[in-house]
């Protein structure tokens, strides 16, 4: 195998490193960290045969990160554990959750559905701009993968679909990046963060409220901790 890797991800996850600095998803004026530029949707085929037939399943240069996934789920985000992305922690004790997949559906969190007003109205009142730790729904995610040994010499990118309602990233126990903007799509270069022999997990955390979306826009779109992985070279 190339290189075996552990991926953290963290939606709406508290990424202060000091108790007087604000989380990055309590301030209006962040909304992504080390996120590659927003683009066209387009996939790098390896050759036109497999372009034309448009299957990017059927590409070497795709690894779908879809599956179950480790998981741990907490109804107040600073419950959550806070070192889920070390390569030594032990996951034993949580549940395997689908990927893609969503808290309501799968048990967790509260089913609601909204086309007037927020979607977290059935929690807590909005008060611009903050946001609070309590009923602040988090799922925390953890998942190991083997990348394939011809990717050796390749940029390798993490690629999210969608991800409700923000995303931190980590691979092998270092912090790679962070997005809002849930309803579109997040790439980050993970390239340097990949070791050869070794056996990383993939860690992510999602929360069922978004981080500042009362700054920005309602959503119609249940509460949720869903997102879509992949990874390409």
């Amino acid at each position: 195998m190339y290189k075996k890797f552990l991926f953290t991800l963290s939606l709406m996850a508290s990424l202060n490193a000091f108790a007087d600095v604000k989380p990055v998803w309590q301030d209006p004026q962040v909304n992504q960290q080390n996120r590659e530029a927003r683009r066209a949707a387009f996939f790098a085929f390896e050759d036109a045969d497999k372009a034309l037939a448009g299957d990017k399943s059927k590409s070497t240069r795709y690894l779908s990160m879809e599956g179950k996934w480790r998981f741990n789920f907490v109804k107040d985000h600073n419950l959550a554990p806070k070192d889920f992305f070390s390569l030594k922690f032990d996951d034993s004790n949580w549940v395997d959750f689908p990927v893609p997949g969503l808290f309501e559906i799968e048990g967790y969190g509260d089913k609601t559905y909204k086309n007037v007003g927020y979607s977290w109205g059935t929690t807590f009142d909005s008060n611009p701009p903050y946001i609070g730790e309590t009923n602040n729904y988090t799922g925390s995610y953890r998942r190991t993968f083997d990348l394939p040994q011809d990717w050796n010499g390749q940029e390798v990118y993490f690629h999210v679909g969608s991800a409700t309602s923000n995303l931190a990233v980590w691979v092998n126990g270092k912090y790679v990046g962070y997005s809002e903007d849930s309803k579109v799509a997040a790439e980050f270069n993970i390239t340097k963060y990949l070791k050869k022999g070794a056996s990383p997990a993939l860690p992510a955390r999602s929360t069922s409220m978004p981080a500042r979306r009362h700054t920005s826009r309602t959503s119609p779109f249940p509460r949720t901790g869903r997102w879509t992985p992949s990874v390409v070279c």
